[in-house]
């Protein structure tokens, strides 16, 4: 019975990296994906505000700003900065005008390195202009 004191401790020891590791990954990829539904609600909430906008008030603008601000709502900083750009066109496509915005945030690991994580978050959405004039 002596020979087998320590064979519970050896378990713990074989498997302790392999939970602390999946631990890691539900916390980082949980954080990850949260950020980018985050972003992604974000850029939807902009432009749909944008395609509302009259085309002589700065549709594009006024996606971008609203995308901003909706992003503070979630508790993520998007002041257009490098960590956080967010760009907003219009395109003509076949006579009909639409906006694209596009959110590149700069992604934070939460375990420093050490899972495989995208160095950006981007979210983009397009839709037709509703002011066609």
């Amino acid at each position: 019975m002596r020979h087998r004191q320590g064979a519970s401790a050896v378990e713990f020891a074989l498997t302790l990296p392999v939970l602390t590791t999946l631990f890691a990954a539900v916390m980082e990829y949980g954080w990850m994906f949260w950020q980018q539904q985050a972003i992604l609600n974000a850029v939807r909430d902009g432009v749909r505000v944008g395609v509302a906008t009259s085309q002589a008030d700065d549709p594009e603008g006024v996606a971008e700003t609203r995308a901003e601000v909706s992003i503070e709502g979630f508790g993520l900083e998007c002041d257009g900065t490098t960590d956080c750009v967010t760009t907003g066109t219009l395109t003509d496509v076949d006579g009909y005008d639409y906006l694209n915005l596009e959110m590149r945030y700069t992604y934070t690991p939460l375990t420093g390195g050490l899972l495989p994580v995208p160095d950006f978050i981007v979210a983009r959405m397009v839709m037709c202009m509703e002011d066609q004039s």
